[in-house]
């Protein structure tokens, strides 16, 4: 499911809830519409909170920059590593042949 936003004839813009399920596209739910910029973007929000709440999933808390220190303190932390994928495929010997 995703929100939609449909241009109407009369110029408003409807946020609608639609789920494509076997290839067709459903109208599930049509949250409102509007031709102010600030009371669409409410209704998206309205209409993501929707489908969370029709589809039983918890979003995920994710925070880029946060993900983004830990990874850099983690590789920072460490003195030394090897790459060690190539050797266990093809063995030492396969690497220093390889190409020739």
């Amino acid at each position: 499911m995703f929100v939609r936003n449909k241009p109407n004839k009369s110029g408003l813009v409807s946020v609608q809830i639609i789920d494509k399920s076997s290839g067709r596209y459903v109208v599930r739910e049509t949250m409102g519409s509007s031709e102010d910029p600030l009371e669409i973007a409410f209704l998206v929000k309205k209409g993501k909170q929707r489908i969370s709440q029709l589809s039983g999933q918890v979003p995920l808390g994710f925070d880029k920059d946060r993900e983004l220190e830990f990874v850099d303190a983690f590789t920072n932390s460490l003195d030394t590593f090897y790459l060690v994928g190539p050797e266990l495929l093809l063995g030492k010997s396969g690497i220093m042949n390889y190409g020739t």
